[in-house]
């Protein structure tokens, strides 16, 4: 997998962030795969809430989690349950914690990107469910336009990412009210 050493960083720093008995909402997203083995390993109960079937799978029949799937249409190339139907069974859910890959932030216009518009309205719908928003991403996703824009950074709670950032960019950052969490 591209970039495993920072996805194993992000996802080390967004465990952290997750206490137990909280309700998690894991997207279908590399880095959150590492974010489950994280949990996994920890051995505390948390209520999972995901989009990706691959991320249920990893859990053993023993660990102390809930897990819930949401349904509707898989995604094939994301890998991941997109669209209405998962949108109206992730609005019967009551999220603590979202954690969100992005494909990139644009810090001048304040917005998160994904690469596909049902992807995007469902990652929203999740925002909309939560009562904090976590997006993970590597630094150089930085500045990256994913073409999709799913939510403004005034709807980010916190930021994860592998490296510092710069001290202009964590001032466009609390500009908009997002704390960040950096290794």
């Amino acid at each position: 997998d591209k970039n495993r050493t920072a996805k194993n960083i992000i996802a080390r720093l967004v465990a952290k962030q997750i206490p137990a008995g909280c309700s998690v909402f894991l997207d279908s997203s590399s880095t959150n795969l590492l974010v489950a083995q994280e949990l996994i390993q920890s051995q505390r109960f948390n209520r999972i809430i995901t989009n990706m079937p691959q991320l249920i799978t990893l859990f053993p029949a023993e660990s102390p989690c809930e897990l819930f799937l949401l349904g509707g249409r898989f995604d094939k190339r994301l890998g991941g349950v997109v669209g209405l139907e998962a949108v109206n069974t992730l609005k019967k859910h009551q999220i603590d914690i979202a954690v969100l890959g992005v494909a990139g932030i644009d810090l001048v216009r304040g917005i998160v990107t994904n690469f596909d518009s049902e992807e995007g309205l469902t990652k929203h719908a999740v925002i909309e469910s939560s009562r904090q928003t976590i997006v993970t991403l590597e630094k150089e996703k930085f500045y990256h336009d994913g073409g999709f824009s799913f939510a403004t950074l005034k709807e980010v709670d916190l930021l994860v990412c592998d490296k510092e950032l710069t001290p202009a960019e964590l001032k466009q950052l609390e500009s908009h009210a997002v704390n960040v969490i950096t290794s």
